[in-house]
């Protein structure tokens, strides 16, 4: 009779998927927040990029030196140009996140979000020779359908700015997800924390030109430590840490369980609605989503 046992590698391999599929998962219910904490911090921009990151980074700290101590810094200095250029595209998705709120609904955003399984898919089989299953690509092609259809309800809305700010982001966070899976020893924590750090200080120059204040209030100062600690302290280590141990494209597919979790916070607490478009184009992301999770289980 054959062996139908599997291996202690096998076995090890799975074991990683399914963490990494957990750690993806809790990534994304913290990300699904951030249209939440920008609707309740009243300030600018800048000001609300500059100080949400420089929470993150306050919250990572600690985190990193009772984690691995000098050990965990020593990393950093082999993180290589894979490593830096991870650190790049999370903060430029960041800046161009928080931009995209203050040009369209948080639905929107979360939608658009959604085309990054594609994106991500396409650029890890151009790169890294990863293949897609049909699964995944049949999916990510319905969900760019999705998107599509939210998109044109923004064609009268003079929402379009925002939008493409969305899209500049999914397509940054799919060449940090396809950069991760190559760098596989990439440290989540520093790499969280310096990728926080950078997108903090990036901004201070801008603001400055364009005459932005970074003076905040301490009801805003509450808010924005919470968002830092959220969706960087906590989202983005298990983004990084989750998107290392499964394919690209998948953890793209399982990150975008956000988008139906983004606009219902909001609406809970502001009653933003979604639009019509928005919502037949969630619907049909959502499916897309479960139909990839139920072929690939």
């Amino acid at each position: 009779m054959p062996n139908t046992a599997a291996s202690p590698d096998t076995i090890q391999r799975s074991h990683r998927a399914a963490k990494g599929r957990l750690l993806l998962i809790v990534s994304a219910i913290a990300f699904s927040t951030a249209g939440f904490f920008a609707r309740k911090a009243p300030v600018d921009l800048w000001a609300m990029t500059f100080w949400r990151n420089l929470f993150g980074c306050a919250a990572l700290l600690p985190v990193i030196l009772a984690a691995k101590g000098g050990a965990s810094w020593r990393s950093v200095l082999r993180l290589g140009r894979w490593g830096w250029a991870a650190i790049a595209a999370s903060s430029f998705a960041t800046l161009c996140f928080l931009a995209a709120f203050a040009h369209t609904s948080v639905a929107n955003v979360s939608i658009i979000y959604a085309t990054a399984p594609l994106t991500t898919a396409l650029i890890a089989w151009l790169w890294l020779g990863e293949k897609a299953t049909l699964t995944t690509l049949c999916a990510a092609a319905l969900a760019l359908f999705g998107v599509v259809l939210t998109v044109a309800g923004s064609l009268d809305g003079g929402k379009l700015l925002g939008d493409g700010l969305a899209l500049m982001m999914a397509i940054s966070l799919s060449l940090m997800t396809v950069i991760a899976r190559r760098h596989g020893r990439l440290p989540a924590l520093p790499t969280a924390f310096i990728a926080s750090l950078v997108a903090a200080l990036a901004v201070l120059p801008l603001g400055w030109a364009s005459g932005a204040s970074f003076v905040i209030s301490w009801q805003a100062t509450a808010w924005l430590a919470g968002f830092g600690v959220v969706t960087m302290a906590l989202a983005l280590p298990c983004y990084l840490s989750g998107a290392a141990r499964v394919a690209a494209g998948q953890a793209m597919l399982i990150s975008a369980l956000e988008m139906p979790l983004a606009p219902f916070w909001v609406w809970l607490a502001f009653a933003e609605v979604p639009s019509r478009a928005s919502l037949i184009g969630g619907a049909i992301v959502a499916l897309a989503i479960v139909w990839q999770l139920g072929g690939e289980s």
